[in-house]
């Protein structure tokens, strides 16, 4: 079950197990589904014999970087909505399941149809990120093959799509900071945002493509 503390928000919900000896496979995987049996997270746990337990921040795993709690990234995923989730625990071969029903935050008082949009909001803009992200990436690794001292038109594209991409992910880090605070509809102006940085990775993927 989920649990609070005090006025703070939600911490997590327990996750318990048991081992009667080390696991062969070296690794334990825990993971969450929702009702729909789609994922929201893995999570790592603990391999030594006994009693084990793991704790889910009760957010969805939006990459890879942030389903180990990190700070930036476990405070940007987005919270998932209310209802009961799946939580299997792998070990070789070996799976056992149990549900967790997450509750609301008693402090919020949004409907359940803006809390939903809230959440898929999120999820939108985490993907989007890691679009600019992905896209980065796939920019610096032709910019390596580039020399320092080339400045051609394509090595000056390229350099200028590092930094254009690299802007991208920071400018919607900004947004998902700011939507992911207040649990309402979006602002006008971070709408408009929203938008507008859809259109641009639209943009910088189509001109990237061309000159890598």
């Amino acid at each position: 079950d989920s649990y609070y503390r005090g006025e703070n928000p939600p911490l997590g919900a327990l996750v318990d197990y048991w081992l009667s000896e080390e696991a062969d496979s070296g690794t334990v995987e825990v993971m969450v589904t929702d009702a729909a049996g789609s994922h929201v997270a893995t999570l790592d746990g603990p391999v030594r014999p006994g009693f084990n337990r793991v704790v889910w921040n009760l957010r969805h795993q939006t990459s890879d970087e942030s389903g180990g709690g990190g700070f930036f990234g476990a405070r940007l995923d987005p919270l998932v909505v209310p209802g009961t989730y799946t939580v299997s625990v792998s070990v070789g071969d070996a799976t056992s399941a149990a549900t967790v029903l997450v509750r609301e935050d008693p402090r919020i008082t949004a409907s359940a149809t803006v809390r939903s949009a809230w959440t898929e909001t999120q999820l939108e803009l985490a993907a989007l990120r890691q679009q600019a992200e992905d896209e980065l990436e796939l920019v610096r690794g032709a910019l390596s093959d580039v020399e320092d001292d080339d400045v051609s038109d394509r090595a000056t594209k390229l350099r200028d799509l590092e930094r254009e991409l690299s802007e991208l992910s920071g400018r919607v880090r900004r947004l998902m900071g700011d939507v992911g605070g207040v649990v309402a509809p979006l602002t006008q102006d971070q709408a408009s945002r929203h938008q507008f940085y859809i259109g641009m990775m639209e943009t910088l993927r189509t001109e990237s493509s061309g000159v890598r």
